[in-house]
């Protein structure tokens, strides 16, 4: 059974800091936690990042201070596909 992770990750002076971590088997609660996070204005412009791994890989990655088209931005209503390898 597989282990989904979502949670906010910002860079200190130490290194990184994870907060509001979701830990689930279930691909559905993991990616309505992801969406819950990609919707979180109050970190827009600011070095925060959303994660959603599957079995401590990475498969989304969203930074708040990027922007369409940039690299590490993921649309709040893009396809996630939390099974396919």
């Amino acid at each position: 059974m597989p282990v989904f992770r979502v949670y906010l990750k910002r860079k200190t002076s130490r290194g990184s800091e994870v907060f509001e971590k979701t830990t689930t088997p279930s691909a559905a609660v993991a990616e309505a936690a992801y969406r819950e996070l990609l919707a979180r204005a109050e970190f827009a412009g600011q070095n925060v990042a959303a994660v959603l791994s599957r079995d401590n890989r990475h498969l989304y990655y969203h930074r708040f201070d990027r922007g369409p088209g940039q690299p590490d931005y993921v649309a709040p209503d893009a396809p996630l596909d939390l099974i396919s390898d």
